[in-house]
């Protein structure tokens, strides 16, 4: 079995890596905000006779996500946040800028994701 260098091919910074059970961590926060938001959402559906619109709901989902990515403060991994803004600001730049391989990774994630997303 060949053993691929993926820290070194995405330019990863080699003296801090995420193991599984931060990213397990991380998953499982987002996921309890993406439940709490569902049922809430349900739960005013059912019981209130003029329900709130989803929009809200989805809209506050978003603010919670963007929340814990861009807070400043040094929890949830602030290191690999920030590795991740750079990233995403020097995919905004790339046309004016060098391209590496992450960058279009990530940005050929970004594109798959647009259906997704609609």
């Amino acid at each position: 079995m060949h053993q691929i260098n993926y820290p070194f091919i995405f330019e990863i910074d080699q003296t801090y890596r995420l193991n599984h059970h931060q990213l397990y961590k991380v998953a499982l926060s987002l996921s309890v905000c993406w439940c709490a938001t569902l049922t809430l959402q349900l739960a005013d559906y059912k019981l209130n006779e003029q329900p709130t619109s989803s929009a809200v709901y989805s809209i506050g989902l978003l603010l919670i996500f963007a929340f814990f990515f861009l807070n400043p403060c040094d929890f949830i991994y602030k290191t690999v946040r920030v590795q991740i803004l750079k990233t995403l600001e020097q995919i905004i730049i790339a046309p004016f800028g060098l391209v590496r391989f992450r960058h279009f990774f990530l940005t050929d994630i970004l594109c798959s994701l647009v259906s997704v997303l609609q």
